[in-house]
């Protein structure tokens, strides 16, 4: 394997490379068209025409790997072809952005996976599962330039809906809790670890952001948040982070649903109930924002405008939107509340009261598909009643119930104008 890697990565440095082998463009498909003639050689045609090429070490590399992934006709067996090859990768820094080497080698295999009719869906996930890898779970550089790779490859995949991406998710929402952890739990961090650590929660933002476009329905990834709430910790740092994990996917990956998740909506409801306080208010945002993702939440920035740009920085709340004024239905309000990881400790962001008057007014046009049922309204009103009488409650906390009864109330005053 470190032979035919170390052919196939100096057919990209060669300076007069054979015209058969052109360096592989970003785009799966034109890989593909480039590969055609060579492909002829390996299926034993077209010898003749291409004998000095074949003379090639690079040549055969090739051969080599486009034999590999014929023999991955499974999940397992794709995983063990791919294992030395991302040992390979590991070892000699070919994830980094400025080498590319390992991005290259990638497409073509998924470009052989494509036209094999094979899912190309099973490269990602594996690539996701890598990042748990213990050459690379304690290196956040190396983490990050493996996500940034799969954000790549993503791009390439045709969108439809997959179980294993949304396995891929489940995996990369994970990463992204122990990353908001380690930047909330740790005292210790430098500048640099803590650049690092920040840089990593941007990277798999990206990814999830990525992932999530090619599912095409929303629905199962908020049955996925609801999962990953169902076994919410009691401990405080576990359930911030948890809870901010799934408030930052539902920012990137809501559309209009047109119903509330049952699921979600039972989870949502118990972690509203939560022992800890600022966990509470997390699932009022992550409640509002599946709810009324664009007109009412401010705090959520247009997912397209996001894969147009990569911040430098991370996709924590102070960046964005959620603290400063924003046009609502042309007026200036404030946004919500949940956990901010960015200054290394955990603290709650006051919510601010929206302005919903113009809403009420004008409801019959704004919520033209309801997604609460009567019965979702009254359970959340019930809930609402239980929490107003914890005895540790702040005033962020009434202020997130109130804009969630605002929410209710909207919903419930619209129902009403229809009948």
């Amino acid at each position: 394997m470190l032979v035919t890697l170390e052919n196939y990565t100096g057919l990209q440095s060669n300076s007069n490379p054979p015209k058969e082998f052109p360096n592989e463009d970003c785009s799966s498909t034109d890989t593909s068209k480039k590969d055609h003639l060579w492909l002829k050689l390996v299926a034993g045609t077209g010898i003749d025409s291409m004998l000095d090429t074949a003379k090639d070490p690079a040549y055969w590399s090739k051969a080599c790997l486009y034999n590999m992934v014929k023999l991955a006709r499974e999940a397992t067996t794709l995983r063990r072809v791919l294992e030395p090859l991302f040992h390979y990768f590991d070892t000699q820094n070919q994830w980094s952005s400025e080498k590319e080497e390992a991005a290259r080698v990638l497409m073509y295999l998924q470009s052989l996976l494509e036209d094999s009719g094979d899912n190309s869906y099973l490269l990602l996930s594996i690539l996701v599962k890598h990042l748990d890898h213990k050459n690379v779970s304690k290196q956040p550089i190396l983490q990050i330039n493996i996500t940034n790779t799969i954000t790549q490859l993503a791009q390439n995949v045709k969108q439809q809906a997959s179980v294993t991406i949304i396995g891929a998710i489940s995996d990369l929402i994970k990463h992204l809790r122990k990353c908001l952890q380690n930047l909330g739990s740790s005292s210790s961090f430098g500048n640099n670890e803590y650049k690092l650590n920040t840089e990593l929660q941007s990277a798999l933002e990206m990814c999830i952001l990525q992932l999530s476009n090619k599912v095409g329905d929303v629905g199962p990834i908020l049955d996925l948040m609801a999962v990953v709430l169902e076994n919410i910790s009691t401990t405080t740092i576990v359930a911030r982070t948890t809870i901010y994990a799934v408030y930052q996917t539902a920012k990137l990956v809501t559309s209009i649903p047109n119903t509330f998740p049952d699921a979600l909506f039972h989870q949502l409801l118990l972690v509203m109930a939560h022992p800890d306080h600022e966990t509470r208010i997390g699932a009022h945002s992550v409640f509002s924002t599946v709810l009324m993702p664009s007109p009412f939440s401010p705090q959520l920035d247009h997912k397209t405008k996001m894969a147009q740009k990569v911040p430098s920085e991370s996709f924590s709340i102070q960046h964005e939107s959620f603290l400063g004024a924003e046009q609502i239905n042309r007026k200036h309000v404030e946004g919500g509340a949940v956990v901010d990881v960015s200054s290394r400790k955990y603290r709650v962001l006051p919510y601010r009261v929206h302005s919903f008057s113009s809403a009420l007014n004008h409801g019959k046009d704004e919520l033209s598909s309801f997604r609460l049922s009567s019965h979702q309204v009254s359970l959340l009103l019930s809930s609402i009643w239980v929490q107003a009488i914890s005895m540790d409650n702040g005033p962020a906390n009434f202020e997130a119930m109130a804009h969630t009864f605002s929410i209710a109330l909207l919903f419930t005053r619209s129902k009403v104008r229809l009948v």
